[in-house]
This record gives C-alpha cells, structure tokens and sequence, in this order.
C-alpha cells in the first residue's frame, strides 16, 4: 500500500467544496422560506384578531363572499336556521378539557342557500355528560345563533357508512358530520358555526366557543435551519483545515 504523497493531501476538495455548497444553500433556502412562512403567518393571525371583535356578519352575506372566493374562516356570523322537521339531534362530538372527556352536541341548521343545504352547529358542552361514553339524549332546534364559522372537509362516504353510523356513538368530527347527513338527508356539511351565543338558549348546554389555537413556531424553525447551515459550514472548514495539513 502507498501513503497519501504531501501534495496530495493538499490537493483542494473540489467534490467536497460542492457538495457543501449544496448543502449550505439548501439550509439557507428552507431559513428562507420558513421566515417567509412567519410573515404570512402573522397576517393571518392578525386577521383572525382583528375578526374575534368585529360584529357578526349575517350568514347569507358572508356566504355570497364565499361564494366569490373568499375566504370565511373564523369570520363572525348571525344566523337563523329555518324551519325544517329535522329529527331530534343526538349527535355529539367529544373534547378534551383537563383530564376529563366532555360531549359537545353537534346539531343541523337548514339554511336558504343551494350551495350549502345546511351547516353544522357546535353548541357547547353538555352537562353532566363526562367520560368515554356518547350521551344518549335529544338537544333542543337550533333557531338563532352567533358565533364563529369553521371550515370542514365533507367526509366522503357511502348509504352503507351512512347505515353505520347511525349506529354508532358520535365521536370524530366526520362522525358527526355523516351522521347530520343521514339524519337530514341534505348535502354534508362544509361549514361549522361554533356558538358564542344562541336565542333561546338550550337548557344543559353551555356555549363554550373552541380557542382559536394556530401555532406560530416559524422563527423557530428559520433558527435552526440557519444553525444547521452554520454547523454543516463549520464542518466543512474543519475538514478543511485538516485537509490543507496544518496543524
């Protein structure tokens, strides 16, 4: 076997070089990209501020923005459910509040837009309905409402899924929104309103508004990939500087 010749291990690592480059610029990028992603971040954040103060927006006007194109989420609505003999709700969604499992009752509200049919209700929680087991019980017609709406993904399924959960103890949100949707025979639901206020409201069911919890670790995520850039660089200068022999 032959030893490294001195001028050989001087030689400049040119595949080392670039590949380090790479390397850098691609940490770089995703700094970027990641402080780019704070900024938009923050707008949505002061937009969602900015809406939990504002008045409630009628429901059919905010809707015809949709409609449009517009981005509803998290905007405050009044709302009037019309009257529809829909059957007695006994659908429930489930929350996680400290250590104990409480039941949120999920209702429909038929409204007067082709685009929707209706929209799903969350309208609290209810009394006295703690631990793992769904709650068998009838809640009241929703009439008037406010609060704020969410957006919601239509859950995909078929007359058989429909058959089962009907069957079943409410539990996931797609639960409760094939469960409205058996029960009324409308269109799935794409909106949720989650009440802060309800004319009248329901005896046994507080309104208990979700927080608004939108994570902001941006920054965070821009400092380590910038470090990671900075540590793959110190690497590659260390190499380097053996590299280049001194000692």
């Amino acid at each position: 076997m032959t030893s490294e010749t001195p001028a050989a291990s001087r030689r400049f690592p040119i595949g080392l070089t670039i590949a380090a480059a790479v390397g850098v610029a691609i940490l770089l990028g995703l700094g970027v990209w990641q402080l780019q992603r704070l900024k938009w971040k923050e707008g949505i954040l002061a937009h969602v501020a900015a809406l939990k103060t504002a008045a409630p927006q009628p429901l059919d006007a905010v809707l015809a923005r949709a409609a449009k194109g517009e981005n509803v989420e998290f905007q405050r609505v009044s709302a009037d459910c019309l009257p529809f003999q829909f059957p007695q709700s006994r659908v429930f969604l489930y929350a996680i509040e400290g250590t104990d499992i409480h039941w949120r009752p999920i209702s429909p509200c038929a409204i007067d837009d082709p685009g929707y049919g209706m929209i799903a209700i969350d309208r609290g929680v209810l009394a006295g309905a703690v631990g793992m087991t769904p709650p068998n019980q009838a809640v009241p017609d929703v009439r008037q409402v406010v609060g704020v709406l969410r957006n919601v993904d239509a859950p995909n399924f078929t007359q058989k899924d429909l058959k089962e959960t009907a069957a079943s103890g409410y539990q996931s949100r797609d639960h409760a929104l094939k469960a409205l949707t058996a029960a009324t025979r409308l269109p799935a639901p794409r909106l949720m309103l989650v009440v802060e206020r309800e004319y009248p409201a329901p005896a046994g069911i507080t309104a208990a508004p979700l927080p608004i919890d939108i994570p902001n670790r941006h920054l965070e995520y821009a400092l380590t990939w910038f470090g990671l850039a900075a540590a793959l660089a110190g690497v590659y200068a260390a190499l380097l500087f053996r590299k280049g022999g001194v000692k």
